[in-house]
């Protein structure tokens, strides 16, 4: 399953789950940080899903302390020893639970489901997708630009290894290279590559000046991941984006694999 539609199915279950709380509450007359502290579940998940583990716990940490705050008064008012100020605390904690727990199942899911599926899209090496699941889905991409708008990014990053490193290494830093990668882009970013020199990282929904930000922080955490080496790694890289590089980005793909998806 594309992980877009994966993320779009647990928000909108989550959403659901969420309102049907919010309107049991309000006809029982809860207090408005009861009805908060369901509300605060939606953009937890959200983040989590969408950007990872780092930013998802990053908001369930604020938004445990936004539903502490609203309950301030009834923390003062009830002992931390006390059933209700168990209760308190325990959905405060749960927050972080969710944004920890949601984004490691998610990204679980996201390469169990590329590894054991029937087109072979993922290196299980590397946990790298496939250049020709990479096509596809740049195909597809591109298809809702042109239809909706919808413009999307690629950055490349091209290793030029030194003539004196060994086979052997070269593929174990490039495994090495591969996870940093993977552990600094969104869930929803693709990455993969293009030959055993080249990464490819997708990036939805992204803009140039986005996707440039981004390219200085992956080049940032492999050149700093790779010091005591860089006398033998050189990175290079190349950014297009849908709405600024339309032509060259088409200029990318097979031909039948566009004419399949516009069909």
């Amino acid at each position: 399953m594309n992980y877009r539609k994966f993320e779009a199915m647990a928000l909108a279950g989550t959403l659901v789950a969420v309102l049907v709380s919010m309107v049991i509450s309000i006809t029982k007359e809860s207090d408005v940080s009861v009805i908060l502290g369901q509300a605060l579940f939606i953009p937890v998940l959200f983040f989590s899903l969408h950007y990872g583990r780092k930013i998802g716990f990053l908001v369930a940490t604020t938004s445990s302390l936004i539903y502490l705050i609203a309950r301030v008064q009834e923390v003062n008012e009830f002992s931390l020893s006390s059933l209700d100020g168990q209760l308190i605390i325990s959905r405060a904690a749960l927050f972080g639970f969710v944004g920890i727990l949601s984004s490691e199942l998610a990204a679980r899911f996201k390469y169990f489901s590329a590894r054991f599926s029937e087109e072979g899209n993922l290196d299980h090496t590397t946990n790298l997708f496939s250049q020709d699941y990479l096509q596809t889905l740049i195909a597809r991409l591109f298809h809702e630009y042109d239809r909706h708008n919808r413009t999307f990014s690629i950055i490349f990053f091209t290793i030029d290894w030194r003539p004196a490193v060994d086979t052997s290494i070269k593929k174990h830093r490039f495994s090495k290279l591969a996870k940093v990668i993977r552990d600094n882009v969104r869930l929803v970013d693709e990455v993969g590559y293009v030959n055993d020199d080249c990464f490819c990282i997708v990036l939805p929904d992204t803009h140039l000046s986005a996707a440039t930000l981004v390219c200085k922080r992956l080049e940032s955490f492999l050149r700093r991941k790779q010091a005591p080496d860089t006398e033998s790694l050189r990175i290079s890289k190349k950014i297009l984006c849908a709405s600024d590089n339309s032509a060259e980005v088409k200029a990318m793909l097979p031909a039948e694999v566009v004419a399949k998806l516009s069909a």
